[in-house]
């Protein structure tokens, strides 16, 4: 933002950095929210005070965020449907898997092809909807419909909008649709897979034809739209149990990202229990709150069932819960504790991952993940067991390749060319080392 070099930056007075005549004294008293220019740039800002341990003051945390024209958030407030107000570079997360559906889903919005995107429910789908609207049609509506809240019986009039006195209770003078109201822009369909199956066929015949009939409507209008569908289901599956059809399959899934679980997302747990930390103490102003080793290590190896949204909550509550500064993992609700002690009895937990101590006010923390086996630390103490100790012929040279790629892409925040460097390799070389390992 700064165009300034990071150690340039050490030492500065803020002022000199940002346009504004008040202190964040004033800007926190009157709210702790303001906006600043940079270089003529207009950005929002989150002011809040820092504590040391002792409850001291020491200083303040500013949040920039650029300020988005109402243009960039699809559909505004002077129109019909959702603000769509998440871009790429909002969905956080540093390991390759969640790099690589980013890159995948980026690439796919500049086509005008349907998308499909599948994964279990909090994964991000609606923000990755959102980033791919934002990315290949800004200034377009965007509509979303959710095919699993809405009862089947009124599912139709949603989408396809009916005219007036088409059934009893319809507006005087009809209404439109969702897909009606998307021309021009995006249609998210979230939860595709719970549509029901007689709605499928109309549903089809509008995806090749792009034309839309109201229902008890007597023509059809052409509607020019870009369809995001997304799931949590098997879809394939249902298809063979007869409970979706496949040739609606095949219409929708021409581009398809499938978005990583968090257990998958190596690093990215600990990562995001930093990030909601930090959400938690810009929000109440509190001291700073830590994780205890043994919390941290709850969080590595916990899978997480409900992904980035359980997580969050998770991390929300055991700072409320904690009373010293410090979330230990009684902390943590009970059923997440519950679920982790068979693991720990049983002394089957994944390794903790070695980290530099970070602020936790820092949303950008960055942290090495150790890629050792499991085996290779006592179950009881935590010391490196006997077998760690073993020369490294123990692991397959193959093994020993597939943890120096590992380590090098997370030293490089996923950047396969950085990552390449750090091997000293080529990035074609290492790209075909990936797809092998896959």
């Amino acid at each position: 933002m700064f165009k300034t070099a990071p150690d340039e930056l050490l030492g500065l007075n803020v002022n000199t950095l940002i346009n504004d005549n008040r202190s964040f004294e004033e800007v926190i008293e009157q709210g702790g929210s303001s906006s600043f220019a940079v270089d003529g740039v207009p950005y929002e800002a989150k002011i809040s005070r820092i504590y040391g341990s002792d409850r001291d003051f020491e200083g303040y945390i500013v949040s920039l965020k650029e300020a988005k024209p109402l243009s960039s958030m699809g559909a505004s407030r002077g129109k019909a449907g959702d603000v769509a107000t998440v871009t790429f570079e909002d969905i956080l997360g540093k390991s390759l898997q969640i790099s690589r559906a980013k890159s995948l889903a980026a690439r796919f919005a500049k086509s005008n092809e349907n998308i499909l995107l599948a994964g279990e429910s909090g994964t991000g789908k609606e923000l990755f909807a959102q980033a791919i609207h934002n990315k290949s049609c800004p200034n377009g509506p965007f509509m979303s419909i959710n095919c699993a809240a809405i009862p089947p019986r009124l599912i139709e009039s949603e989408l396809f909008g009916y005219e007036s006195g088409s059934f009893t209770g319809a507006e005087r003078g009809g209404k439109p649709g969702k897909i009606e109201l998307s021309d021009g822009g995006t249609l998210f369909l979230d939860e595709i897979g719970d549509m029901p199956l007689e709605l499928q066929a109309t549903l089809l015949r509008v995806l090749e034809n792009k034309r839309v009939i109201r229902v008890g409507g007597k023509s059809y209008k052409q509607i020019d739209f870009r369809l995001v569908a997304a799931t949590n289901q098997n879809l394939p599956q249902l298809v063979e149990q007869h409970q979706f059809r496949e040739d609606l399959l095949y219409r929708i899934s021409v581009l398809t990202v499938d978005l990583p679980p968090l257990r998958e997302r190596l690093g990215d747990a600990l990562y995001f229990a930093r990030y909601f930390l930090n959400e938690c103490q810009i929000k109440t102003g509190n001291g700073l709150v830590r994780l205890s080793d043994e919390a941290a290590k709850l969080i590595e190896t916990y899978t997480w069932p409900g992904n980035v949204r359980q997580l969050k909550h998770a991390i929300y509550s055991a700072y409320y819960t904690c009373e010293d500064g410090t979330i230990s993992v009684e902390d943590f609700p009970s059923y997440i504790v519950n679920a982790a002690k068979p693991l720990s009895d049983e002394g089957v937990e994944a390794p903790l991952p070695q980290a530099a101590p970070a602020p936790q006010n820092e949303s950008s923390s960055s942290f090495k993940v150790q890629s050792a086996p499991a085996s290779a630390q006592s179950a009881e103490s935590g010391e490196p067991s006997p077998a760690a100790k073993a020369p490294l012929p123990t692991l397959s040279l193959k093994e020993l390749e597939s943890i120096a790629i590992n380590e090098a892409i997370l030293q490089a925040d996923g950047n396969i060319a950085t990552a390449a460097a750090i091997l000293d390799i080529s990035k074609a070389t290492l790209y075909r080392k990936l797809k092998e390992s896959q």
